[in-house]
Order: C-alpha cells, then structure tokens, then sequence
C-alpha cells in the first residue's frame, strides 16, 4: 500500500540545480583581537666597516692680530745665556759706541758708564767680571751709578787683623827664656831655664803673606741692555 503523500503511479525525478544566486554583501569587521606578546630580540649583526674619511675643509681666515706685549724699555738690562744679544740689545762689555746711532740710548744713560771720546761715542756699562749692586745713597761704596770696586783677592794687613795679645820678650845673663810648642795641638809653653852665659832668645815668622781668595760662588751670564 503506497506510503500517504506519494502518487502510487507516479515517480518524480529530480530537477537540475538552478543557477547560483549573487553573493551577499560582505559582513561587518570583527572586533580587533588581543596583542600578542613580543617576540625575543633577535642576535645583534656584525659591525660594519668604517667608512672613508671625509676630505679636510678649507682653513678660516686668521684672526686680527692681537696687542703687542710689553716692552723693555731704553736702558733696559737684562741677564742673557748666550754670547748674541738679540735685535735692539748691546752686551753690556763697556764697549764705546756712537752718540748718534744710538741716540735714545745716549739720551737715557748718558755718560754714567763712561764717555768714551768725549765727543761722538758714549761707554755701555760693563758687567764683564763684575757682579751688579743696587745703589745705595747711604753708602759711600754704592751711592753713585757707574761706580765700581772691590777685588778677587786680598792680602790682610796688620790694620785688618783682630785684636791678640802681644810680649815682649827679654833675656839677661841670669835668665834663659825657654818655649816649647807641640805641633798640631795649639799649646805653647814657657818657662825659665836655668840661665849661662850666652843664652839668647830667637823668635821667627810664620806665613807666607800672600793674598787670599775674595771671590763668592758664582755663575757666569752675559748682561744685555736695551738700545
């Protein structure tokens, strides 16, 4: 017996599908997911090769020329290490130079260190030899520029020795003067003898009496002055 809802004589084939119909509009985006989390650093690259040096720039113009320093002025001395004194300095070796060409010199220092021919030349002072010393009015040795004094030896006289005790010393025909002295030690002794006939006393000088040195330690420089 046919099932309800079925033709018992008929039999139904099916149909071809239709046509696909359009697409549908596109839905709406989704909400934004969560970020990830970052990944590990990854391992540094070598380093690269040093790069060519750039060319030099152009210098700049030189600055303005600055003030000049101090000067010494004319008659100016100063001590100096070598035997050539710089341009505008003489050695102070009491050389004779001319008045003229050397007129501010001469206008400052004058005749103080000597006035060589009287007329045309004048002297520099002269330090060969000779140590320099400020003047002093209220000594007579250096109350006077241009002075000069003192000596690289001396020899004592009797005026310069210190004060010492003296004896005179007098034998008779009673009495014998006797001395004897020990080397090295400073002592002398004096006694009377018994006296004779004949006994004399004699009495020599020690020394050599020559100068001594007078000279202070020392060292050697040139003096210049400024013309």
């Amino acid at each position: 017996m046919p099932r309800p809802g079925r033709h018992p004589y008929l039999r139904f084939t099916p149909g071809v599908a239709g046509p696909v119909g359009p697409a549908g509009a596109d839905g709406a985006i989704g909400p934004q997911g969560l970020q990830g989390n970052p990944g590990a650093n990854g391992a540094q690259g070598d380093q690269g090769i040093q790069g060519i040096q750039g060319i030099q720039g152009v210098q700049g113009d030189q600055g303005p020329q600055g003030p000049p320093g101090p000067t010494s002025p004319t008659g100016g001395m100063v001590q100096w290490g070598t035997d050539t004194p710089p341009s505008g300095w003489l050695l102070c070796n009491g050389t004779a130079v001319s008045r003229t060409t050397y007129v501010d010199l001469f206008n400052v220092i004058g005749t103080v260190f000597g006035a060589g021919d009287g007329s045309t030349t004048f002297n520099l002072p002269k330090s060969k030899g000779n140590v320099i010393v400020g003047k002093d009015a209220a000594q007579t040795e250096f109350n006077t520029l241009g002075v000069t004094g003192g000596a690289k030896t001396h020899t004592i006289v009797n005026a310069e020795l210190p004060v010492h005790m003296g004896t005179d010393f007098q034998v008779t025909d009673t009495a014998a003067l006797q001395m004897d002295c020990i080397a090295g030690s400073g002592v002398r002794n004096i006694a009377y003898t018994a006296a004779g006939a004949g006994n004399a006393l004699t009495l020599r000088n020690i020394g050599g009496g020559g100068a001594h040195n007078n000279l202070q330690p020392y060292l050697v420089l040139n003096l210049i002055i400024k013309t």
